[in-house]
């Protein structure tokens, strides 16, 4: 334990408590939902329609062996699945990168927001490791 960590009275109590380990457990670390957004997916529908490779992709990434190819036709079409395939395709996204970071990211790192904060101040102010899991 760090000098720092060791001087916290909180950090103190834990200790003497063995207590070493959070795991810090919310539905934030998965993907989004379609409640997490309120009017931003339309938003990024609206955007997405107008940029047809981008819109291309969506559909791409929409598109499942167990239901075919995709054909999104509106907001709602933006189905919780759709956004988990959304998500999880994130870091491999061409024409839709920049839609997604405008009205998707901004969404899911505002949710995350709160917990990096938790788990900040477990990991630095109190010396605990955690593991954060949905």
């Amino acid at each position: 334990m760090s000098h720092e960590v060791a001087d916290n009275p909180v950090a103190s109590l834990l200790e003497d408590r063995e207590v070493n380990h959070f795991a810090v457990i919310d539905d934030a670390f998965g993907p989004p939902v379609r409640k997490d957004f309120g009017v931003s997916l339309d938003s990024f529908w609206t955007a997405v329609e107008e940029d047809d490779a981008a819109l291309t992709e969506l559909n791409s990434i929409a598109s499942s062996p167990e239901a075919g190819p995709a054909n999104l036709a509106g907001a709602a079409d933006l189905t919780d699945e759709v956004l988990a395939r959304l998500y999880a395709k994130r870091g491999e996204l061409g024409k839709l990168a920049p839609h997604y970071a405008k009205y998707v990211s901004t969404t899911v790192a505002s949710k995350l927001a709160p917990l990096t904060a938790l788990m900040t101040n477990l990991d630095k102010e109190l010396g605990r490791k955690v593991t954060p899991t949905h």
